[in-house]
């Protein structure tokens, strides 16, 4: 970016950061952890209650879906047709940049090994965890969810609490950091002691 704009100095100002995302199970923590800051925040209690948020896009997308008659669903545009599509079947679906159609959006490909229902969902139990009221419940959705990623339960909570804390420069399991190399210097990346615990779960 630096290089296309002429610019020098660094991209982000200093409260912002770019972090490699190295598998799926960093993928879907870092998206959750972005969809349910305002319920860690206390902003919100639920994800009807979290404006601004892509879940909530989604969620109302979904809602609106549901009671529409199959014609008005063709010309009128979702409440998330500029956000990414959610589910990405991998043993289906092309490989490479899929472009979008309608430049509502930069890409028609989805990101995730789920639906758009079963990444609510999943979202929605996450959230209950996170109230104080309902820690330490024990959420019936989330094992059959989390199955795909093979995640702990505890671990899952633990990500999506720490994110930011936990990872720096690249997010991932332990193993996959491990292996991962800087760019440039081509430098190991160290796993920090609270990684390494996270995912003891």
């Amino acid at each position: 970016a630096n290089r296309e704009t002429k610019e020098t100095g660094r991209f982000w100002e200093s409260r912002f950061k770019a972090v490699k995302l190295l598998d799926e199970a960093a993928l879907l923590a870092c998206s959750a952890y972005v969809d349910l800051n305002p319920i860690r925040a206390g902003m919100a209690k639920t994800l009807e209650e979290s404006e601004y948020t892509s879940a909530h896009r989604r969620l109302q997308a979904m809602m609106v879906d549901a009671g529409k008659p199959t014609e008005s669903r063709k010309t009128l545009p979702s409440q998330d047709a500029h956000l990414s599509p959610v589910s990405n079947d991998e043993l289906r679906d092309a490989i490479g940049a899929h472009v979008s159609k309608d430049a509502r959006r930069a890409s028609d490909k989805g990101y995730l090994n789920m639906s758009r229902e079963e990444y609510l969902c999943l979202l929605d139990e996450t959230a209950r965890h996170s109230v104080e009221a309902k820690k330490g419940s024990t959420q019936k959705e989330l094992p059959r969810l989390l199955k795909r990623t093979g995640l702990h339960q505890e671990t899952w909570f633990c990500l999506i609490e720490n994110f930011g804390l936990l990872f720096y420069n690249v997010a991932g399991e332990p193993h996959r950091i491990a292996a991962e190399r800087s760019r440039v210097q081509k430098r190991r990346f160290r796993v920090s002691q609270l990684v390494q615990k996270a995912f003891l779960c």
